[in-house]
């Protein structure tokens, strides 16, 4: 399936395809083995459907986080998944992590990245058309967001991250 505006994660020997945008935001998943080199898209979907969302794998779960929903709507929420999935023939389903309101989430392509064993940093994006410069840490124990930049410089992932 084509698609554009999906997040891209590696685990282990699989690169992962998560979501994206064909007409409709999608919440499909993808994997692309590269010892043999083939596509599987029989892995279990998202919850939700997302674009411009961005992904990462922290231990043993990939994360995914924020994104588009809709034309205008954003995702004040997370998608969460151990890495077994990939061999569990569709017994292992994504987790959807609703956020408090004032979270801060909400937004469309952000940059994140492992900050420590259990915490997740989040980086600007794109709220409508306004561009962030906040820093959020997302507590994986926990399960929530805070903010620990207010504004500074605009971040704004285009692409995908590692």
């Amino acid at each position: 399936m084509a698609r554009m505006f999906f997040a891209l994660v590696k685990v282990g020997n699989q690169v992962l395809a998560i979501g994206g945008f064909a007409m409709i935001c999608l919440p499909t998943v993808s994997s692309h083995n590269l010892i043999n080199n083939t596509w599987a898209s029989n892995l279990p979907p998202m919850n939700k459907g997302r674009s411009g969302h961005a992904a990462c794998l922290l231990g043993f779960h990939v994360f995914v986080f924020a994104g588009a929903i809709g034309f205008g709507k954003f995702a004040n929420s997370l998608e969460k998944i151990h890495t077994s999935f990939l061999e569990s023939n569709g017994t292992i389903q994504w987790t959807l992590i609703e956020l408090r309101q004032d979270s801060g989430l909400y937004r469309e392509r952000p940059a994140v990245a492992p900050l420590n064993e259990f915490d997740i940093v989040i980086l600007g994006g794109q709220a409508g058309l306004t561009y962030l410069g906040d820093v959020i840490i997302f507590d994986t124990i926990t399960e929530t967001c805070q903010k620990v930049v207010s504004e500074g410089y605009k971040f704004l992932a285009w692409g995908n991250q590692c």
